[in-house]
């Protein structure tokens, strides 16, 4: 039902075309300076090629107490959207890259697992059965 395409360097004319055809597209950031803007600009670009802002989907990975930039600021930037959130939560992750596993097996209790379990059922229960984006 869902694909995920992890396309963190393609030029944008295909980054366009991957998002006509997606219903959510994330785009993943961390609390940087240089991502935030890179981020801002992708999300500008899709915007302006016809995408529609509320199929765009930022996502604030690795975020912790100790980020460059807040998340107060990173709103400020890219606009009044919502903003998902991933924990920086390094070592859950690395155990379940490392071994092929995952996160609900290498580590069941960790806060990423939970977050990326939220924003999974988020986006599923945006959409009907057939696919289709609820109104």
């Amino acid at each position: 039902r869902y694909t995920v395409v992890d396309a963190p360097r393609v030029p944008m004319s295909v980054a366009r075309v991957l998002a006509e055809t997606s219903e959510t597209v994330f785009v993943v950031l961390q609390p940087t300076v240089k991502d935030v803007r890179v981020a801002k600009s992708i999300l500008g670009s899709l915007t302006a090629a016809g995408i529609p802002r509320e199929r765009l989907r930022p996502v604030l990975n690795r975020c912790g107490r100790h980020q460059m930039v807040s998340e107060a600021e990173i709103r400020k930037v890219l606009g009044d959207v919502t903003i998902g959130r991933l924990s920086n939560d390094y070592s859950s992750a690395i155990r379940g890259g490392n071994y092929g596993k995952v996160l609900a097996e290498a580590a069941p209790r960790s806060t990423l697992r939970k977050e990326v379990a939220e924003l999974a059922t988020e986006v599923a229960g945006a959409y009907s059965g057939n696919g289709r984006h609820k109104h």
